[in-house]
């Protein structure tokens, strides 16, 4: 069936950025705050990111008001999309996202870092020969206007490495476990909220 609306936009993050981003998970100070009890994630390394370039927030939030204008067919004029909470996940194999959906208006996800070759995923024997192979996909759950659950699977790569999706916060997601690699995936997430210019509030977040 063909999806009848727009699930998310998809931008590559200029490489200037998408540099000046690992160079900011690397930071040990990026890695204090655990943040599991407040996430879905079946991952043991889920941290808070509380130090990150202005610029880098600068270009997530433009993206993440695109998209919502567009989901919500409003007036930009009016409003802007305030990063509120970001955090990065360091999923080892076997571990998984199970389905779940964010708060706030806008969610993103930004791929740092695909440990593993995803043919080799899909050809492994416990999917190889299933009617929806899964294995280290990412995943959307949504329901049809005739009350039908649907899913679209994005079939994630060394390719997407830099690729950020922004999609609805209520949008059900999901992520399966890898298998081949004993190396982290790594991604890097966050929820945006809708405000009127005239209320913006200062942000948490420490810029250089």
């Amino acid at each position: 069936m063909k999806i009848e609306f727009d699930l998310y936009d998809e931008h590559i993050m200029p490489n200037h950025l998408f540099e000046e981003l690992k160079k900011d998970l690397e930071d040990y100070r990026n890695n204090e705050i655990p943040k599991n009890k407040e996430l879905a994630g079946n991952i043991k390394k889920e941290f808070q990111i509380v130090k990150i370039k202005k610029e880098i927030v600068n270009y997530l939030e433009t993206c993440a008001k695109d998209f919502y204008v567009k989901d919500n067919k409003v007036d930009d004029n009016y409003l802007k999309l305030k990063l509120k909470s970001l955090w990065t996940n360091k999923q080892e194999k076997y571990e998984f996202n199970p389905l779940h959906k964010h708060g706030d208006d806008v969610s993103f996800v930004c791929w740092v870092k695909i440990p593993y070759d995803l043919n080799k995923e899909l050809e492994l024997n416990n999917c190889k020969n299933s009617l929806s192979k899964s294995n280290s996909l990412f995943e959307f759950v949504f329901s049809t206007f005739l009350g039908e659950i649907q899913s679209h699977q994005l079939k994630i790569d060394k390719s997407w490495e830099g690729t950020c999706i922004f999609f609805n916060s209520k949008l059900q997601h999901q992520v399966y476990p890898f298998y081949t690699s004993d190396d982290y995936r790594i991604s890097v997430s966050g929820n945006f909220v809708a405000i009127k210019k005239e209320k913006n509030k200062k942000t948490s977040f420490n810029y250089q």
